[in-house]
């Protein structure tokens, strides 16, 4: 049955009007229809058959549509809402794979507060598959949906938004185990925990996106980015997300691939997140970050917290606790680092360089090194050969290096300090001796 708002009635009666009055009408406005679907699969497949462009599909409330075979695509513009409505792909072993919905050329899909469970595909997209038209998903959670290829549950190329939806448990074949975005997207006050991939544990960013406001918890990859990975040529904007315990091989909850791939973190909390490179996050190319936040974070071999290997900008950043295998417990830097106003406390290494590792260039202003340990050289800073830290206005105070090979800095290349203060470090303050102009003891 459709049944159409109010509105469009009168609509048409004020049109009425004005030409009986002799004074012409407006325009008809275009009238919406809304479709409302029994719980059952056939109404499902003809009511998405028959819509024309503008139609909303009401789902029947606390009902399971439970397929068997692959819906129709969606070939018009088209709503679909739910109320605690559930689209699901049979568990039953002898159901094929599929999408659960597909957005066809000429089509585009907007779906509100509906759940997606067990979609399966052998290519991209378990639950969704919009590579034809642009998708929007407000609220609803996507569960346990598999692809062979990208997108364990949506698979973007014509433009994504997603607002207040929950993915969980969902996994690819290789890149993106919840989201892959292949066309510009924007994700919104969203949570993903326990999505997996190959690459990618929860989104691939492979074109632009803008991510606020959402809570990554367990995701994982093989390789990169245990949460999210920014591809070649592409960049992603994170607002005020929080990252907890992601894993992967590089990044352990973001990761950027190339040179060309740019990253700009602001108010980002990051917290026991792991990696064998970069604990909290691994960059390639250029990156920003802003009142971010790393605690706890661990990596195997380099950067407990945060690994540069471009051009990075950080600051009014806290990295705390944060610890690594070989060098750099908060911060390795194998680029061109500039940072402010940044904070390096409780960082530990088992080998150089607890607060900042630099194997680049650093300037560094307005920063604290405080109660950082490396076992062997360098508690607060580790310079190497042919890399040059400038420190301006900073501290580096009570930070350890058991072995003895300064506790404070240890230079194997040129350090220059302005207005800063190195004190109070064991067992020394520099090392070698006078290798760092105006510290001693």
């Amino acid at each position: 049955m459709r049944v159409t708002f109010m509105k469009t009635a009168l609509a048409a009666a004020a049109a009425s009007g004005l030409v009986a009055a002799g004074l012409g009408a407006e325009p008809a406005l275009a009238s919406v229809i809304t479709v409302n679907v029994p719980c059952s699969v056939g109404a499902l497949s003809t009511a998405i058959t028959n819509a024309v462009n503008g139609d909303v599909l009401q789902l029947a409330r606390n009902c399971t549509y439970t397929l068997t075979s692959a819906l129709p695509d969606v070939g018009v513009d088209l709503a679909i809402q739910g109320t605690r409505s559930t689209i699901e792909r049979s568990y039953d072993g002898s159901t094929p794979d599929f999408s659960l919905l597909d957005v066809a050329s000429g089509g585009s899909l907007a779906v509100t507060n509906v759940n997606f469970t067990n979609g399966d595909t052998t290519t991209d997209g378990g639950a969704i598959y919009a590579y034809d038209g642009p998708l929007s998903v407000t609220g609803g959670t996507f569960t346990g949906n598999h692809a062979a290829d990208d997108g364990g549950a949506i698979y973007s190329d014509d433009g994504v938004t997603v607002s207040g939806a929950t993915f969980t448990g969902n996994s690819a074949g290789t890149y993106s185990g919840a989201i892959e975005i292949d066309y510009g997207g924007t994700v919104t006050g969203s949570t993903f925990t326990g999505n997996t991939g190959e690459y990618a544990g929860a989104i691939d960013v492979d074109s632009t996106a803008t991510i606020s406001t959402s809570t990554f918890t367990s995701n994982s990859s093989t390789y990169y980015g245990g949460a999210i990975e920014v591809y070649s040529s592409s960049s992603l904007t994170a607002n005020k997300d929080s990252f907890y315990k992601n894993s992967a091989e590089y990044g352990g909850a973001i990761e950027t691939d190339y040179s060309s791939s740019d990253l700009t973190d602001n108010n980002g909390y990051f917290k026991q997140n792991t990696a064998e490179y970069g604990g909290g996050l691994y960059s390639a190319g250029d990156m920003t970050l802003n009142k971010s936040t790393f605690v706890y974070n661990q990596g195997t071999y380099y950067a407990g917290g945060v690994y540069n290997n471009d051009a990075g900008t950080v600051t009014d950043a806290t990295f705390k606790g944060n610890a690594v295998g070989d060098y750099g417990g908060g911060l390795y830097n194998g680029g061109d680092l500039t940072m402010t106003g940044s904070s390096f406390t409780g960082n530990t290494t088992e080998e150089y360089g607890g607060g900042l590792y630099n194997d680049g260039s650093a300037t560094v202003g307005g920063s604290s090194f405080q109660q950082n340990t490396a076992s062997y050289g360098g508690g607060g800073v580790y310079n190497y050969t042919s890399s040059t830290v400038n420190l301006n206005g900073s501290q580096v105070e009570y930070n350890h290096a058991p072995a003895g090979f300064g506790g404070g800095i240890y230079n194997r290349a040129t350090v220059n300090l302005a207005n800063t203060t190195v004190r109070f470090n064991t067992a020394n303050n520099c090392s070698p001796a006078a290798s760092v102009t105006g510290c001693t003891g």
